[in-house]
């Protein structure tokens, strides 16, 4: 039988980084990532939701790690009294790895949507 309840983890930093992932697998151009992160599914959902409009008759492929949830005690609570609800989930993702790739060529206006992500990432495309 499998186990569909999540797991609860321990808080631990985001390290190292993913070597030889920089080519890419289905799309032309690819979303690479240069700093190690998290984000959260607010974040990605409001990143899939501005993609969908940008990316109407063509397609995008995302290349997320699996979730895991993020737990934290409420305030005042004694020591002792186990490991504390999950409040988020969260994509624990590191640095140099691609994170989305897509076919079609945006413009530098299409491109600010990057910005609202809180780690640091570039543009790459297939060179032939």
């Amino acid at each position: 039988m499998i186990n569909l309840t999540y797991s609860k983890f321990q808080k631990k930093p985001i390290k190292g980084t993913k070597v030889l992932s920089k080519s890419l697998r289905r799309g032309k151009f690819g979303l690479y990532i240069l700093e190690s992160g998290e984000l959260t599914l607010n974040q990605l959902d409001f990143l899939k939701k501005k993609l969908s409009m940008l990316f109407k008759t063509s397609k995008y492929w995302s290349l997320l790690p699996v979730a895991v949830p993020k737990t934290s005690k409420i305030l005042g609570a004694r020591m002792g009294s186990g490991k504390g609800e999950t409040y988020a989930y969260i994509y624990k993702i590191v640095k140099g790895c691609v994170l989305l790739e897509w076919n079609k060529p945006l413009s530098v206006l299409d491109l600010t949507i990057f910005r609202s992500l809180p780690i640091k990432v570039c543009v790459i495309k297939r060179s032939l």
